[in-house]
């Protein structure tokens, strides 16, 4: 007997001694400050890091601390009264027999239990109600995130701030001047001598903002969006009297006519958001950055005015429709589509030589220099361009580490996080890869007596040609320009399709980029559409379903504990996944299902039917 309390007693002070070894290795490091300022990791080395990882992959059985959110509903009213029907509670254990004590508890537990259930009700129409309203205003999957399964805080899997620290650092710094090639300060020394020919020049976007142009903006800022670091929050600039709205029109003014941008301004706050892959791996994330609401007034003004003196002097190719007023994705899908008809689909032993063109973190790796060359060649000068130079010369960030913020850091590379006047900056610099591959001798594709060499939306190229030497061509310029103005590209993630007819012969291509030969693919989504070699739609309209289905599971999952009504459950349809599953229905609707008796038959009405089921 006392040598099996012996073993006993030894095997439970083995397993308590593994168990505070494995809760050791789970507990979070927070990035830290010290008292200069400076962040510090209080964690163990990196290694350890991977062990813990290690020990999460192993599924070891260790007791952790829960994490289970309070009930909203739970408000001070049912703490008070959960408090007295305890102590009543203890009070008839120790006195059973009590009949007063009895009577009163049964009471009090009832009460407790009515409003419970009163409060608990309250808040799901609470919620009920927000969802409609978000339903209305276009904001539901930011009323669903507070709501929803994403009410959850969560938190983030590297807790060192060194490490987001130094990831964004080297994600944004500059180019060496010892790596500099000599197309690149050729760049630099064109800049230069730009910079001092016009710098008494004035310039059309100088004149002074209109109380009408700051009006129409406030307008459109959107509420419930974080401040930056000035704290100024949307919402008090929308509801603000006319008299501020006055002074803000003479602030802009005066920073316009200073030309020089305001260092509050210029401060922001990235937020890491995991996109997929390894939650480990930094480069897995992406940087989402908080600024002044102020700061994003102006450059929305200045956005539109640079955006109207472009499409005034027509400085952008033709072919580059993605952030352009009057075009959307759909333009260029349809394009495609009618090249393959016409080039393949109505031609004997016709083929399309197509490349899917994908930059590596295109907006994150524009050149400053470049970029600067580049507004000046499109006759953006005088102080506008003052402002958009010190802008981007004085801009500096701090990542935000489950609510504690490391030290400022230079964002010395790339297009500014969340700035209306981003996307069209971006435009700017990438429009001399649109003229260069027009002005090749690399021959295009004829729609309508038009010559199309390619297809250029934001960040996503395509290219085209008729032949396989014309391919190879514009993939030697692409190449050319990518070195020369700092535009990485992903050679595994760019693809080679081939498209011809479905039961054609196919012939294997090589075609290389960068020294670097590239994979040929079956099948490649482009701008959301997945697009076979045959050019069909049936495998996009199919994926189009599936990602409608899952989206409609995952609301379901967490809106059926509300139990909304049937018209919420339409309403959700009708906005959230109607868009999805209709996507580019506009031009793959009337030619895959020409003939309406047969549009029954069709995913998307399959799973409309699928949904209508759940419903009853």
């Amino acid at each position: 007997m006392d040598q099996t309390l012996y073993h006993s007693l030894q095997r439970g002070h083995q397993q308590t001694r593994h168990q505070r070894s494995a809760n050791s290795l789970s507990k979070p490091y927070l990035c830290t400050k010290s008292p200069g300022g400076e962040p510090s990791s209080k964690g163990p080395p990196q290694h350890t890091t991977h062990h813990r990882r290690d020990l999460q992959h192993k599924k070891v059985n260790f007791k952790k601390s829960s994490n289970k959110q309070p009930n909203k509903w739970f408000d001070k009213e049912c703490r008070t009264l959960r408090n007295n029907l305890r102590t009543v509670s203890n009070k008839k254990h120790r006195d059973p027999d009590n009949i007063d004590l009895r009577i009163t508890h049964g009471v009090l537990q009832k009460n407790y239990k009515q409003i419970l259930k009163k409060k608990k009700q309250n808040l799901i129409s609470q919620n009920l109600q927000q969802l409609e309203e978000a339903l209305q205003d276009n904001s539901f999957w930011e009323t669903w995130s507070q709501i929803g399964s994403g009410s959850k805080k969560k938190h983030l899997h590297i807790q060192n701030g060194n490490i987001w620290l130094n990831y964004f650092k080297s994600l944004y710094k500059d180019i060496p001047k010892e790596e500099l090639t000599g197309e690149q300060e050729h760049i630099i020394r064109r800049l230069h001598e730009l910079e001092e020919k016009i710098k008494d020049f004035q310039n059309p976007l100088d004149t002074p903002i209109t109380p009408q142009e700051v009006a129409e903006k406030i307008q459109d800022l959107r509420s419930k969006k974080a401040s930056g670091m000035d704290g100024i929050l949307p919402e008090m600039i929308k509801h603000g009297s006319p008299e501020v709205h006055t002074a803000i029109c003479k602030v802009f003014n005066l920073v316009l006519s200073v030309g020089f941008y305001p260092q509050v301004w210029n401060q922001g706050l990235i937020t890491p958001i995991h996109k997929s892959g390894d939650q480990y791996d930094p480069a897995n994330y992406r940087g989402i950055c908080v600024s002044s609401t102020l700061g994003k007034l102006f450059n929305s003004i200045q956005n539109k005015r640079i955006l109207s003196f472009l499409t005034q002097h027509n400085v952008l190719n033709r072919s580059q429709a993605g952030f352009m007023p009057n075009h959307r994705t759909t333009d260029h899908i349809y394009t495609l589509h009618s090249l393959i008809k016409d080039h393949v689909h109505n031609t004997k032993h016709g083929k399309i030589f197509a490349c899917f063109v994908d930059f590596k973190k295109a907006f994150d790796s524009v050149w400053h220099p470049g970029l600067f060359l580049k507004l000046l060649e499109s006759g953006i000068g005088g102080k506008t361009y003052d402002i958009i130079k010190s802008s981007y010369n004085e801009n500096f960030c701090s990542i935000k580490v489950n609510g504690k913020r490391t030290e400022y850091f230079r964002q010395a590379r790339g297009v500014r996080q969340g700035c209306s006047l981003s996307p069209t900056l971006f435009n700017i610099y990438i429009n001399g890869l649109a003229e260069a591959l027009e002005s090749s001798s690399a021959p295009g594709l004829t729609l309508h007596d038009t010559e199309v060499k390619f297809l250029l939306y934001a960040d996503d190229l395509l290219l085209l040609s008729p032949t396989e030497r014309g391919l190879q061509d514009s993939l030697e310029v692409l190449e050319k320009y990518s070195a020369a103005w700092a535009l990485p590209i992903n050679q595994k993630k760019t693809k080679v399709m081939v498209f011809q007819r479905k039961n054609a012969k196919t012939k294997s291509s090589c075609f290389t980029l960068n020294d670097c030969t590239l994979n040929e693919a079956n099948s490649y989504t482009y701008l959301g559409l997945e697009t076979n070699r045959s050019g069909s739609f049936k495998p996009a309209i199919e994926a189009l379903r599936d990602k409608a289905r899952r989206t409609f599971y995952a609301i379901r999952r967490n809106l059926y504990k509300l139990k909304p009504p049937v018209r919420v459950w339409l309403k959700i349809f009708d906005s959230v996944i109607t868009p999805i599953l209709l996507y580019g229905s506009e031009v793959w609707g009337p030619i895959t299902y020409p003939d309406q008796p047969k549009w029954d038959t069709s995913p998307t009405e399959i799973f409309h039917l699928e949904f209508c089921k759940h419903l009853l």
